[in-house]
């Protein structure tokens, strides 16, 4: 039973070695997709390096698409039965291949969720592991209700290829939070479900890896999308519905903090404004009364989105 390896690389040279190396330790057989996003450092040249080294690596080059895009290229070359998408950035734990691959050929699923370490590049530091409890076999509904709270990284799960050849999922290319948007569409359809207790991968918060810009382009596209996500949400009808409701909660809190910021700077009214409309477009509805809208800390911004009634309450209409 083979494991695919799909590793997109844009730029990373000063953690690409790190990361191959925590791969390459796993010394049995292995297939290791490196996506050559279009990188423009020595990143080509450090996986051309190791390539010659070790047979197990496969380089494909392509043009800077993002990284959803590199995942789904490196996807649809990979040839094992599952595949574990790790970031070029990252590092795997010792024996998380051996782990891993003990876990398949004991109980075989769709998808194996695991524990990760959180690790601080600003400070040297590293965070206790992630979400330690275990889950038994179970359908993505239930794993979910079981889960307190989990991460929904891609590199936090092992994927059976079929979810991909068979059913046709792929990452939404130009579309940030690609890991939840995958995920969510992906829980209500998977069957088989665990979580091993192991902490197996190690991720690297860098400073500045997060957009911060207030600049149109960029806060247009993460604003469209967290719309995405709601929306996307609001169509699964095959996942509880409370937590449904809390991940858009969730997402519009984001948005709207978001949203805050960019109509503090000097942008044009016009594009302020368009920007404001498409938000109406898709948001979800529901009625805010007078006393939690006085005390919201977006007050202002919903009396600019919406209509405050003399009745003492804002319309929206139900988050489905």
């Amino acid at each position: 039973m083979q494991l695919s390896i799909v590793i997109p690389v844009y730029n990373v040279a000063s953690y690409l070695e790190a990361c191959l190396t925590s791969v390459t330790q796993y010394k049995g057989p292995l297939e290791i997709i490196a996506v050559n996003d279009g990188a423009t450092d020595d990143s080509p040249a450090i996986l051309s390096r190791w390539a010659a080294q070790d047979h197990r690596i496969r380089i494909l080059t392509r043009e800077n698409g993002g990284l959803s895009a590199a995942r789904n290229t490196g996807l649809e070359a990979a040839t094992g039965d599952y595949i574990w998408f790790v970031d070029s950035d990252d590092w795997i734990a010792p024996q998380a291949l051996s782990i891993l691959i003990e876990a398949i050929e004991r109980q075989p699923a769709q998808m194996i969720a695991f524990s990760h370490i959180d690790y601080w590049e600003a400070t040297d530091t590293y965070s206790e592991a992630q979400y330690l409890q275990s889950i038994p076999l179970c359908s993505g509904r239930e794993f979910i209700l079981q889960s307190h709270f989990f991460f929904t990284g891609a590199w936090s799960f092992l994927y059976q290829r079929s979810l991909f050849t068979a059913q046709g999922f792929r990452f939404k290319e130009g579309q940030l939070h690609e890991d939840d948007y995958l995920n969510f569409s992906l829980f209500g359809k998977v069957t088989e479900i665990y979580k091993l207790p192991q902490a197996l991968y190690y991720y690297r918060r860098r400073p500045g890896s997060i957009i911060t810009s207030t600049q149109y382009e960029n806060v247009a596209k993460r604003i469209r999308s967290y719309l995405n996500l709601i929306q996307l949400l609001r169509g699964i009808t095959d996942l509880d519905a409370s937590f449904l409701q809390q991940k858009c909660e969730a997402y519009e809190r984001n948005l709207f903090g978001l949203l805050e910021k960019y109509l503090k700077t000097s942008d044009t009214p016009e594009r302020q404004l368009a920007l404001v409309q498409e938000i109406k477009a898709v948001l979800p509805k529901r009625k805010l009364t007078g006393d939690a809208f006085r005390h919201s800390k977006w007050k202002w911004l919903l009396k600019l989105m919406y209509n405050y009634s003399s009745k003492g309450y804002v319309t929206l209409v139900s988050w489905r």
